[in-house]
């Protein structure tokens, strides 16, 4: 009898065994031919791709606009809080509002005075190159457009980078005829000193000062660079 009993308990074990117990089969994957090597596990963000600048084309937010700013968007005359004879010349919107026709330009109110030598009053007149480059803008159909320059910082010199940033930003404001603040940034001497006393790169940053060049965004941030890397070097006459 007890051999039995014993006989009946190991058949029910195995008979639990076999019902209670899911044997799941391998899951084949292809993970070890994966070159993890080449995976990001940095979790950063996707570096951005910017607009690459076409050589041959006139960018507004980035060359015309500077212009505009610099040289008419001034206090008493074409900014937001002066609007002198109903002109603001602040932004894209506002400058396109005025006179300015596309593949015209000879023609509207504001070429017409520029290219009289009307504007900007009282302040040195466009150069040959801003003007030229306001027709060429026109010519190309007045677009309001941006790119994302590459950021070259290996050579930067006072008459090949530092000159022509203060020509495009800030010397419609700051002159021998419009010495905004008391300040000129047409010579080398007075903006080589500024460089060299941080008070250039303060007014760009925005650093205890308010912004330069007022009015107006931000310098790129590859220019501020470029400042700084010039008055590092003790501000060259290169």
């Amino acid at each position: 009898m007890k051999v039995k009993l014993i006989s009946v308990f190991v058949f029910c074990l195995l008979f639990a065994g076999i019902f209670s117990c899911k044997h799941y089969p391998f899951l084949v994957t292809n993970d070890h031919l994966i070159d993890t090597s080449s995976i990001d596990t940095s979790h950063n963000p996707p570096p951005v791709v910017g607009i690459p600048c076409d050589p041959d084309s006139v960018y507004f937010d980035s060359q015309i606009l500077p212009i505009f700013v610099s040289n008419c968007a001034q206090s008493n005359c074409h900014n937001a809080t002066s609007h002198k004879d109903g002109y603001t010349l602040t932004s894209y919107l506002t400058i396109m509002s005025h006179g300015i026709h596309a593949f015209q330009p000879t023609s509207g109110n504001i070429m017409n005075s520029i290219l009289d030598g009307e504007m900007p009053p009282g302040s040195a007149s466009l150069t040959t190159d801003q003007i030229a480059l306001l027709e060429l803008w026109i010519q190309q159909g007045c677009h309001n457009n941006h790119c994302d320059a590459l950021c070259d910082t290996t050579n930067v010199t006072y008459s090949g980078t530092i000159a022509p940033m203060m020509q495009t930003y800030c010397n419609g404001c700051h002159n021998s005829n419009v010495q905004s603040g008391g300040i000129r940034l047409d010579l080398y001497s007075k903006v080589s000193s500024l460089a060299l006393s941080d008070s250039l790169t303060n007014s760009v940053t925005a650093n205890g000062v308010p912004l330069m060049p007022k009015g107006s965004q931000p310098i790129p941030n590859c220019m501020i660079d470029e400042i700084r890397i010039w008055k590092i070097a003790w501000a060259p006459n290169n």
